[in-house]
């Protein structure tokens, strides 16, 4: 059966193929780069509150968490983008929204002067 952790994996993957063939400008290359050079780490069944996780603060990776339980909370993306937190009832169009806005927020965070 596939599974959520499974269609997060296969939309991150069909995001870096795709990026680079959308890389016409700069902050297209350079979130196209940022996709397939990030090393994802799984996080399976979190059962405590999205605010108790600690983010591993590693700029190289992207943290993928996958919240179980109603004290869990709702899937979103961390404020640096650095942690997708996804509940257990997110829909495959809902992951690839956070998936889309924690590299955007990335991005957007490294740009800044």
């Amino acid at each position: 059966m596939i599974g959520p952790r499974e269609v997060l994996f296969a939309g991150l993957a069909l995001l870096c193929l795709a990026a680079p063939a959308a890389a016409a400008d700069g902050r297209n290359a350079t979130l196209a780069k940022m996709m397939m050079t990030t090393k994802l780490i799984a996080v399976p069944d979190w059962t405590k509150p999205a605010s108790d996780y600690v983010e591993d603060k590693d700029p190289d990776t992207l943290e993928v968490v996958f919240l179980q339980g109603a004290d869990a909370g709702p899937s979103h993306v961390s404020d640096d983008g650095e942690v997708i937190f996804i509940a257990s009832n997110a829909t495959d169009e809902e992951q690839q929204t956070l998936t889309t806005k924690a590299f955007e927020i990335r991005l957007d965070t490294r740009s800044a002067p």
